[in-house]
């Protein structure tokens, strides 16, 4: 949701020490349209921003001074670069002071900057004193009226967001927006940025994509709510999600100046196992027998580990909710197999069980139900492609 405002490049200052003094008029530095109090900056590796000499800055000369530019511009943070560091952005790795001499393949960097104080077009000119010559630049922007004095600021919050959710979780995530010192329509924006991937808007037939596009578009400034999403997530990737949400002046682009609320975000995970099971297995380490169901109908997750030392237990979970503690006074012998609960989710593929407990030692096939057993003591049945139990013969 954040706007990059970038300048394009205008023009290189190029002076040949063989030719006549000369006033050289060099192009034009266009600034961004900038909203009253706030501040647009060109400078490396836009090549106006920089004085070398010879037609490929192949020269020696001497940059003596600057005259203007009048406010709102201003110019500084003068620094001797070479090419490599200019076009690589690094614009101020060598701090620099007027008047100032140049090698061949150096450039004097410098910083324009343009902080409109009312609104309406302003122009302005600088000019170099160098040993080839004076030159100078034109400079113009034009001040717009700030988001705040156009029409306030809403606030937008996200609530319902889990710390961790896993498979079976029901996720409700909501929105509300507060007035506040709102005046005019709004468009309202929410993304999702998955684990390791671009941020993906939400549009207003449910979908994602890519492209900024408003969730709901030309709200009134008032005070509302409404779900932003509502989902059992299953097969979606494990990891961390962000989720972001502003308003934006109503048919306008998303960009700094038009923004008409803070960016509101909420993180959450999915993950296969949740906060007490994960603590569980920390502290106790693999049980020694478990057992899983998934109902894929109900979106239900049953998990039983059995640890048999120190005390005898039993633990049943219940998508990652802990159901029952039970100590059991005869418990099942030991012998079987342990296994990592983490790995024993509704989405776990037939290929990734076969590539952590070898070749199945036995399969059985019932209408959509196909049953595989492996050495240890292991069984495990899917259907349709769902792995939808697992047992270590312990429980």
């Amino acid at each position: 949701m954040k706007a990059i405002v970038v300048a394009a490049a205008v023009g290189v200052l190029v002076l040949g020490l063989q030719l006549e003094p000369v006033q050289a008029q060099l192009g034009t530095i266009t600034f961004p349209d900038t909203a009253v109090g706030s501040t647009a900056t060109v400078k490396c590796p836009t090549l106006a921003a920089s004085v070398c000499f010879g037609a490929s800055c192949n020269a020696s000369g001497t940059v003596q001074s600057v005259s203007g530019p009048s406010t709102p511009f201003s110019i500084g943070k003068f620094a001797v670069l070479s090419n490599s560091e200019f076009f690589g952005g690094n614009c101020e790795a060598h701090p620099a002071s007027l008047p100032v001499t140049l090698g061949p393949g150096q450039i004097l960097a410098y910083q324009a900057t343009f902080a409109p104080t009312s609104t309406g077009t302003f122009n302005g000119t600088l000019t170099f004193s160098t040993t080839g010559g004076p030159a100078t630049f034109n400079l113009t922007g034009k001040g717009t009226s700030s988001t705040t004095s156009s029409q306030g600021l809403g606030l937008v919050t996200i609530t319902g967001v889990p710390e961790r959710a896993v498979p079976g979780n029901r996720v409700e995530i909501s929105y509300a927006i507060a007035r506040e010192s709102l005046t005019g329509p709004v468009d309202l924006y929410a993304a999702i940025v998955p684990p390791g991937g671009q941020m993906l808007f939400l549009d207003d037939t449910g979908g994602l994509t890519p492209s900024f596009t408003p969730l709901r578009r030309n709200l009134p400034p008032t005070d509302t709510a409404g779900t932003l999403l509502q989902t059992f997530p299953v097969d979606v990737p494990f990891g961390t999600y962000t989720f972001l949400m502003a308003l934006i002046q109503a048919g306008k682009p998303p960009a700094v100046e038009t923004l008409a609320s803070p960016i509101a975000t909420a993180t959450g995970t999915f993950a296969p196992l949740s906060v007490v099971q994960q603590a569980v297995l920390d502290q106790r380490g693999n049980p020694d027998g478990y057992a899983m169901f998934w109902i894929d109908q109900i979106h239900q997750k049953r998990e039983v580990w059995i640890y048999l030392s120190p005390q005898p237990v039993e633990m049943v979970f219940l998508n990652g909710g802990l159901d029952s503690t039970t100590a059991l006074s005869s418990p099942p012998p030991g012998g079987a197999r342990k296994v990592d609960p983490a790995l024993l989710n509704p989405q776990t593929s037939r290929a990734r069980i076969v590539a952590e407990f070898g070749g199945p030692t036995g399969t059985f096939t019932l209408e959509d139900f196909e049953t595989l057993s492996f050495p240890g003591g292991i069984e495990v049945v899917f259907s349709r492609g769902r792995l939808t139990s697992v047992s270590t013969g312990a429980p």
